[in-house]
């Protein structure tokens, strides 16, 4: 006890000191704003007022956020980046406290108070200012119209609403937002609620816009849209029951009424299928002159790149898909991130992977004709190939840093994460799995959930452990690979089913074994029971055995009924074969067009050669369907690129007889009154088969067609520019490089500005092409505009050295232009590269660690396998396929 004392007493005088006083607190380094801020300190409300002048270079303003201290803490965290904070106060009780403010990496933020505060509630209020800059990033400038003028819009998903005012800039931090936006008079200014009212200020120089308060929002969330701007409003005719419209810079509002169209039919189609309606005041489409992504989800305030909401009274079928999809995506997201939030960004998927999934479901029920749930069938094969590589990420995978974040807006979130929830769809039933969707979303309304909340309303839906089968693939990364084997008796007895299952690997690939619950469904029919039959079984060990229900030996067994698993098949090759070519009408249309994939991931895996595998393809070319037909075209351009990207007489001649039948059907012009299947193949036909074949009449009409539109943009179809711009512009030379330069500026309709930047991308000329891309970096290109012609540069030989050598010997400027939250991605422009010497040179490059920013080192582990990849590859099928070509080609 005496020694208990002493020690007491002296710790004591260590923190009283000698003297009797507290010894100064010392502030916290400072915060690294990537860092995950704790509960300790919670916004209640936010309060925002902002003073926007789209034609001056910075914002200023003020935030006040009741907040609630949980945890006893001397320092305030929170995020603001390239932010000046120019005063500072927190009212504690009847005190006011002026803090020490600190800065640190990332958009870190610390307030440092110097004394300790108590559990209670408190009030945060900052005066700031922040630049406004014309990159996409934050809140941000854009220049349009003739004469232009200017304006400001918002992207803050997912850390960019620091860069635009101090906040708790993360999803879990969720809250009322009160916003007041001051912009010059004669100006508009919109956000995500409606405007309460307006108030004059400074003799009426500028006029304050007041908002109603919004429901609980994170941060990312919040949106903005100040200029010039017009309204296009929704016809009372449309039935929306919820204030709607599109809103557009000057001069633009008259090309909204095709957008307005779908989004009335998309959000009927979700309300029906949610059962509630739309649950916000209202309903706030923003065509975007300059945009870093497709459109954001913002709830009352949703942003798109211009393209999707403007246009022509006759757009091609192309664009009507592309508008439908993108509408019903962002407003699945309405349900899914604004209404229920995922507490952190390793939860992700709650939002993209549900949104990817109900979007496409929308569309097959508002255009079934169109068959994207078939095409969604077919794409998964590539997503399995994306997913069968080294340093792939999960679906579902824990945030190290702020590019992690980043890079978890990619393939396996958006299109395995909504593969996967079809797959617990089909093995769920449709209406348990609805029930379950239901459940979570009404529990969970206005606030944040993580993945366990889904899972447990899910399986109390279906009276099941959905975590257990779900969590095993979307926790890890891969693809399970299931090996089918029957065992039949003599007679009526049903046959004996072996299941095998493994981690897909494809050949020159080393991964981590991995092992799934897998529901795995098969149809098949019997001599005793020639209708085809369905049955499911989990298999959730490396091998079971089952008993087929229907009475015989199986006549034919497809191993994925519907395609509706995520899982990779093998069957025996007889077996095999027989099913491409003796029972292949027996399958579903899904099954039929999503075989070429399983064909290719055989090969893949060294379970095909390349000449069995290529047989099979040559198999598939009699199907007629599009899917089919264009898979198998897709095929072929895999040949030419194993072989290399080269003219090869013998696979232009195949190319001509398994694809010229369908093209010379179709013709090369759209016709009136033409079925949309025969449009939407003969697009994806024109561009491989003059890729095989340099077919002289179709190269002809392309140049006739760029004429024709550099000289009267309103002479040309819609579909005829998508598909033949840049393919004059592959072969073109600079006359036409110079019309499209100079026919830029006067476009009227963005798809058609979109369409020219494509096409200055795909010239094979060198010299034009590097005029290409160093026009892009002139100052009256945009952004968006330099990444689409980067973007457009990347599909053959021919162009993707330029493109390279482009990043490279201009790498600050093309990150000063596009936005530092980008760099982490431009590793991908080296993707395409298939040797040695090349994966080579794009490591060298990267090995700078200025050139490596967070989340780049995946990216180009992704890239350095991709290049590995494709060298092994055409070290061991070239051979095989070039002999194989000689001997099946007349």
């Amino acid at each position: 006890m005496r020694i208990r004392s002493h020690l007491a007493f002296f710790l004591t005088l260590l923190a009283v000191g000698c003297g009797g006083t507290s010894a100064p607190r010392r502030p916290p380094p400072p915060p690294d704003g990537n860092a995950v801020l704790d509960r300790g300190v919670v916004p209640l409300s936010h309060h925002l007022r902002l003073r926007v002048d789209p034609a001056t270079a910075v914002v200023r303003g003020t935030m006040r956020m009741p907040a609630q201290v949980y945890l006893e803490t001397d320092t305030v965290r929170l995020h603001a980046e390239r932010v000046t904070i120019e005063r500072a106060t927190v009212i504690v009780g009847t005190r006011t406290l002026t803090p020490q403010v600190i800065s640190g990496a990332h958009g870190g933020l610390a307030l440092f108070m110097g004394e300790v505060l108590g559990a209670g509630p408190i009030e945060l209020s900052l005066d700031f200012s922040a630049p406004l800059e014309e990159v996409p990033e934050g809140l941000y400038s854009v220049r349009d119209g003739d004469p232009p003028e200017w304006y400001v819009f918002s992207q803050f998903e997912p850390l960019e609403a620091r860069r635009a005012f101090p906040c708790f800039d993360q999803p879990d931090h969720k809250a009322a937002w009160h916003v007041t936006v001051e912009a010059p008079k004669g100006q508009q200014a919109f956000s995500n609620a409606p405007l309460s009212w307006k108030e004059s200020l400074e003799g009426g120089a500028f006029v304050a816009h007041h908002f109603q308060p919004t429901p609980p929002l994170p941060s990312y969330l919040l949106a903005f849209a100040v200029g010039p701007l017009e309204t296009a409003d929704a016809s009372p005719a449309l039935g929306l029951s919820t204030p709607t419209r599109v809103i557009t810079t000057r001069g633009k509002a008259r090309l909204a009424a095709h957008a307005l169209n779908e989004t009335a039919r998309a959000l009927a189609e979700l309300e029906r299928y949610f059962g509630e309606p739309y649950p916000y005041a209202k309903l706030d489409l923003v065509a975007v002159p300059n945009f870093s992504a497709g459109a954001m989800e913002n709830p009352g305030l949703i942003t798109f790149r211009e393209r999707l909401l403007l246009l022509a009274d006759e757009p091609s079928i192309g664009e009507r898909q592309g508008t439908l999809s993108v509408i019903a995506h962002e407003l699945a997201h309405i349900w899914f991130g604004d209404l229920v939030t995922p507490r952190w960004w390793d939860d992700l998927w709650l939002n993209e992977a549900f949104a990817t999934w109900m979007g496409g479901r929308v569309v097959a029920a508002l255009e079934p004709k169109w068959e994207t749930d078939v095409a969604q069938a077919q794409g998964a094969g590539g997503l399995m190939g994306a997913d069968s590589t080294p340093s792939q990420r999960a679906i579902r995978q824990p945030i190290v840093d702020g590019g992690d974040v980043y890079n978890a807006f990619d393939g396996m979130t958006y299109g395995k994460g909504a593969a996967v929830l079809g797959m617990l769809e089909s093995y769920l039933e449709p209406e348990v799995f609805r029930t379950g969707i239901r459940a979570y979303l009404a529990a969970h309304a206005h606030r944040n959930a993580a993945t366990p909340d889904l899972y447990a309303a899910l399986s109390k839906a279906a009276s099941r452990d959905v975590g257990a089968l779900a969590s095993t693939f979307v926790d890890r990364p891969g693809v399970p690979f299931v090996t089918v084997a029957l065992t039949c008796a003599e007679g009526p007895e049903p046959a004996r089913l072996t299941l095998q299952q493994a981690r897909y690997t494809p050949l020159d690939v080393t991964l981590e074994p991995g092992q799934w619950q897998v529901p795995v469904c098969l149809r098949y029919s019997t001599p005793l029971t020639p209708e085809p039959q369905r049955q499911c079984f989990l298999l959730d060990a490396p091998e079971r055995q089952f008993s087929l229900f229907a009475p015989g030996c199986p006549t034919w067994l497809y191993p994925n009924a519907d395609e509706r698993g995520y899982y990779r098949w093998a069957l025996p090759d007889e077996t095999l074969r027989a099913l491409v070519t003796t029972h292949r009408a027996q399958l579903t249309l899904r099954e039929r067009a999503a075989l070429p994939g399983h064909l290719s991931a055989g090969l893949d895996a060294g379970r095909l050669d390349a000449r069995a595998w290529a047989d099979l393809l040559v198999a598939l070319g009699a199907d007629d369907h599009r899917l089919v037909v264009s898979a198998v075209a897709g095929g072929l351009r895999r040949i030419y690129g194993l072989l290399g990207e080269k003219p090869r007489p013998a696979l232009s001649a195949l190319a001509v007889r398994l694809l010229g039948p369908h093209l010379g059907r179709l013709g090369y012009t759209p016709r009136d009154q033409e079925p949309e299947s025969d449009r939407i193949l003969r697009g994806q036909l024109v561009g491989t088969y003059a890729e095989l074949t340099e077919d002289p009449a179709l190269l002809a009409h392309a140049r006739n067609v760029a004429e024709r539109f550099v000289a009267d943009p309103t002479t040309v179809d819609a579909e005829s520019v998508s598909m033949y711009l840049a393919l004059a512009a592959s072969r073109g030379d600079e006359a036409l490089h110079t019309a499209l330069r100079e026919a830029l500026p006067k476009l009227s309709l963005p798809i058609h500005r979109e369409h020219v930047v494509r096409a200055l991308g795909a010239f094979r000329a060198p010299e034009l092409l590097a005029r290409s891309l160093e026009l892009a970096l002139d100052p009256s290109w945009r952004s968006q505009d330099l990444r689409t012609l980067l973007g457009s540069t990347g599909g053959t030989e021919f162009t993707r050295r330029a493109a390279w050598d482009f990043v490279k010997t201009r790498y600050d400027t093309l990150v000063a232009r596009i936005g530092d939250k980008a760099a982490p991605g431009l590793p991908w422009y080296g993707s395409g590269f298939c040797t040695v010497e090349e994966r080579l040179e794009v490591a060298t490059f990267f090995s700078d660690a200025r050139r490596m920013p967070q989340g780049s080192q995946r990216n180009l582990e992704l890239t350095l396998a991709a290049i590995d990849r494709c060298k092994a590859a055409r070290q061991r099928h070239a051979g095989g396929l070039e002999q194989w070509l000689e001997a099946t080609t007349p």
